[in-house]
């Protein structure tokens, strides 16, 4: 089976989107996760018993040609919230090997999310001292 955690229509309207990438291969095992985003300018409190998102299963149609467990499967087992992944796929592997890095550790991985996120911070910043600068301050409606 694969299974895909889909976000509510009606809870969406609020400002509450579900990540689509919720999409866990057949043969996975492990803590299914997502990611919530609040597009809404206030808060969104989430209560027990009140349903923001759904868990959707489908069965396959035939056997798997090639199980999730003799892929790459790097989030296979997890239990808990990790950092992204991505560092280990193959090609960036094969790209960071072409550049003379052999190895990234999850700690130097978490280092450089940190970085760009401060340089996305900076440089979102920066943006909005412009676009100040040009257009003045937003006014309260």
């Amino acid at each position: 089976m694969g299974a895909e955690i889909l976000e509510r229509y009606s809870i969406k309207l609020l400002g509450l989107s579900i990540s689509a990438a919720s999409y866990m291969n057949p043969g996975y095992e492990g803590t299914m996760t997502f990611l919530a985003v609040n597009h809404s300018p206030v808060a969104i409190q989430l209560v027990a018993g009140i349903k923001f998102c759904q868990l959707a299963l489908f069965e396959l149609s035939s056997e798997l040609e090639k199980p999730y467990r003799k892929q790459q499967a790097k989030h296979l087992e997890s239990n808990d919230v990790s950092i992204s992944k991505l560092h280990l796929d193959k090609e960036i592997q094969e790209f960071l090997k072409e550049k003379g890095i052999n190895h990234v550790s999850e700690e130097t991985a978490r280092d450089l999310g940190e970085y760009l996120m401060k340089q996305i911070q900076e440089s979102a910043k920066d943006l909005a001292d412009i676009l100040r600068e040009k257009f003045g301050e937003p006014k309260d409606e």
